[in-house]
């Protein structure tokens, strides 16, 4: 691997164990109607994208929520049943859009992104930080890379913009 590569890697059960802890934390939290809870559940959905499914890199830090599958964008469509879905159009363009059932293949996933979105209703899945209960104007991909990088303590001026799955290891 090379150095700017090692520099960047976070082998996955970091990644997993991060996921735990921003959960617990999370958890703990009495006043979920706060800057501090919206802040960490944003801080949760985000790890839990990429660590409760495989990573699909970007196409995570543009989704918007919906109630039903798209064909343009990339969506979580929770349908008035429940069940969640990860609907990706847009952002690789060298694959046709595909829709992942996550309330079958990650359960746990479902459950957070469910929890989410009834405790802050909103378009966008990622919002700018800080600035809760104002959740109207999406984050943008590079805000997320820094804060990826931030949940897991890089100081360099090389940001971690994207995680190693399990499948690297």
């Amino acid at each position: 691997m090379l150095f700017r590569s090692l520099k960047k890697f976070v082998p996955f059960g970091v990644i997993l164990d991060k996921q735990k802890e921003l959960e617990k934390q999370f958890e703990l939290i009495k006043n979920k109607d706060s800057v501090i809870a919206y802040d960490l559940n944003q801080d949760l959905l985000l790890i839990s994208l990429y660590s409760l499914i495989p990573p699909l890199r970007n196409e995570i830090k543009t989704l918007k929520f919906n109630n039903q599958v798209q064909k343009k964008g990339d969506w979580i469509v929770i349908r008035p049943d429940g069940e969640v879905l990860l609907d990706l159009n847009e952002e690789k363009k060298r694959h046709d859009g595909i829709t992942f059932n996550l309330s079958e293949e990650s359960p746990h996933l479902a459950a957070k992104i469910n929890e989410s979105y009834k405790l802050y209703p909103r378009e966008a899945v990622f919002t700018t930080y800080h600035k809760y209960p104002n959740v109207s104007n999406q984050a943008r991909p590079q805000t997320l890379s820094d804060r990826i990088s931030t949940i897991f303590s890089y100081r360099s001026e090389e940001h971690t913009s994207e995680l190693q799955s399990h499948s690297d290891l």
